[in-house]
């Protein structure tokens, strides 16, 4: 191809760029640094502790595998009396409501200066009914939540890689200052 061609390839040997036809002995080296594709760093949640940890550093992972498990004791202990609790405030419901019917009963022959007062306690436990139902509702919430933090024990890798680091779960956090990353687990992509 002519050197005014567009297709024009041009090269030089390989003695040229690394030193070696200059004649002077010198050898040319090309510095540089390996650096992964991506990193990534694992936290712990606050609050929680880790009960097993699955991998250690060198390890291989690939996306989805187990990397640690959160000790969910507490959380299971919780959900158990959450349900307790429910089961408390139907059966103080469901008292409630035989008292009022049987109230009711009794108001319906007794005297006009006797009415307020079956009235006052039919209205209180009214109240009281209204209440426990707003606690079991709460009740079922939190109890949705801890079965999702229990659900949600087990981290795994979001990538795969090579697992560079693993920290000691039970010091305390790296100092801002000093730059260090408050990572659990650091896994390197291959």
């Amino acid at each position: 191809v002519s050197s005014d061609s567009e297709d024009a390839v041009y090269g030089e040997q390989v003695s040229t760029i690394t030193g070696y036809g200059s004649g002077n002995g010198l050898i040319e080296r090309f510095g540089g640094e390996v650096e992964p594709q991506a990193t990534l760093e694992v936290e712990l949640e606050s609050e929680r502790t880790v009960k097993e940890c699955y991998v250690q550093e060198g390890d291989e992972v690939q996306e989805g595998d187990r990397l640690f498990a959160y000790d969910t004791q507490e959380a299971e202990d919780n959900l158990a009396q959450a349900q307790i609790d429910i089961e408390r405030a139907q059966a103080d419901i469901e008292v409630a409501q035989e008292t009022i019917t049987s109230l009711e009963r009794q108001q319906a022959n007794a005297s006009a200066d006797d009415q307020l007062a079956y009235t006052t306690e039919i209205l209180t436990l009214q109240n009281e009914i209204k209440t426990n139902d707003y606690n079991i509702q709460t009740k079922e919430l939190e109890m949705q939540q801890l079965q999702e933090t229990i659900d949600s024990a087990v981290v795994t890798a979001e990538m795969g890689g090579v697992i560079q680091s693993i920290s000691d779960p039970n010091s305390s956090s790296a100092s801002l200052d000093s730059g260090s990353s408050n990572a659990y687990i650091t896994i390197l992509d291959t």
